[in-house]
């Protein structure tokens, strides 16, 4: 199949029919969840020169990533055949893919204290800032969901104030992203962003979080950049859009004279 083929609905439908087959009360208990609340899973379709290959789905908890392994086994098991929209698919094979199962604590404490990281866009992405939808991936906008996610299901406290120094202190530092569409329903479309990114957090003399407190404040933050592998980034991650990849981290925190 071309990916242009493949549609965000479908893409949505398929996995929550699936899903309902053996656990239709969690499909019901996602579809009661009221608006801009998140949802455990995100995701993905997986393609190659243009050419739809498969599905990529990653879980925000241990229960429900339990609850697709075993959907989705069971299928892969029978070679089981499903419906994409107006196409038939046979499963033929589930394999984990990119990171390993992680906890919550585990993304902090493998979380390096490096100042920068590069995250790849891929298939487009869209995120909200002052609850408008753009195609700028800005620091801001793009942790803001990082950080709704774990708040929902780690279970774990981030540092104090966490987002707001966020905020203050990270950068786009460098870019390279091109847009494109994605594809939602029939005939509606939606421009997003692909591509690479470096964001860097710039530390000042004097700053109001104390310097013991500094590789705290960057392990969550780089935990949250790996936590995108898991959830994705910006609007619709749970259609397709936004798949995330942490591809490198770099660097010590860094001053503000640094960059001068």
């Amino acid at each position: 199949m071309p990916i242009q083929a493949v549609r965000g609905h479908a893409l949505n439908g398929l996995f929550y029919t699936e899903i309902g087959r053996k656990f239709g009360k969690v499909v019901d208990e996602f579809h009661e969840l009221r608006e801009g609340r998140p949802l455990p899973f995100s995701l993905a379709p997986i393609f190659r020169d243009e050419e739809f290959l498969g599905v990529r789905m990653g879980t925000l908890t241990a229960e429900f990533g339990d609850i697709v392994s075993e959907v989705w086994g069971g299928l892969a098991a029978k070679c089981a055949e499903v419906r994409l929209g107006s196409a038939t698919l046979q499963v033929d094979r589930v394999k984990p893919g990119g990171l390993h199962p992680m906890s919550y604590q585990q993304l902090l404490d493998e979380a390096p204290e490096g100042h920068g990281v590069w995250l790849r866009f891929e298939p487009p992405m869209r995120v909200r800032t002052f609850n408008q939808s753009g195609v700028l991936p800005t620091p801001q906008a793009v942790w803001h969901g990082y950080v709704l996610r774990w708040e929902a299901f780690a279970g774990i406290d981030l540092p104090p104030e966490f987002l707001h120094w966020a905020n203050r202190r990270a950068q786009a530092t460098e870019l390279q992203l091109e847009t494109r569409y994605a594809f939602i329903e029939k005939t509606v479309e939606w421009k997003g962003v692909m591509g690479e990114v470096e964001y860097t957090v710039f530390v000042e003399d004097g700053d109001d979080v104390p310097v013991s407190r500094l590789p705290d404040y960057l392990r969550a933050w780089q935990a949250l950049a790996l936590l995108a592998d898991f959830c994705g980034t910006g609007e619709k991650t749970t259609m397709g859009m936004g798949r995330t990849r942490r591809l490198k981290v770099f660097g010590r925190h860094r001053t503000a004279s640094d960059s001068g």
